[in-house]
């Protein structure tokens, strides 16, 4: 515990290679507490952009909690950076089952929520008025979300070069 709270503690200073320390510590100390893991997966993902490591701690908290929210939207936010759109919106539809736990413990209105990871990746994957029906509901939640509006950005650019090329 005392290794999670240190990287705790780092992540206040904003020092990234110390909160993936001693994360990292935590996990080997203790690698049946999945708090541990997950923690260490989210902040690969997140602040250091490791996304292919992120993905194998990730995957190790979904084999014990296959429901699990937090770790599904992790993975959701970490493939749609690797442009793996479908199974960005599988976890993140995953994620949406126990919605209501991510609004309780303070994540809800993150500008990466699950409404703006999806509503991107419905419309990479071809379903574009579902993912600008998101984007428009992320935005409803939180209209200063700006990774909302970067995304419907990309739709509106993406869908004047179709119409540019016709």
């Amino acid at each position: 515990e005392i290794y999670s709270r240190l990287a705790t503690l780092y992540s206040r200073f904003e020092n990234d290679n110390l909160v993936i320390d001693y994360q990292l510590k935590a996990v080997q100390t203790d690698p049946a507490e999945i708090r541990h893991v997950l923690n260490l997966g989210g902040s690969l993902t997140s602040e250091n952009q490791e996304y292919r490591l992120a993905i194998y701690y990730l995957n190790q908290v979904i084999s014990k909690v296959p429901n699990h929210n937090f770790a599904n939207w992790a993975l959701g936010a970490t493939y749609l950076e690797l442009e793996q759109y479908q199974k960005a919106a599988d976890c993140i539809n995953l994620a949406f089952e126990n919605e209501a736990n991510l609004y309780v413990n303070g994540y809800g209105t993150n500008e990466n929520d699950l409404r703006t990871i999806r509503g991107l990746a419905y419309h990479k994957l071809g379903k574009t008025a579902l993912g600008i029906k998101d984007l428009k509901e992320a935005l409803r939640i939180n209209d200063k979300n700006s990774v909302a509006n970067k995304y419907l950005g990309i739709v509106n650019d993406d869908l004047n070069d179709i119409l540019d090329f016709q």
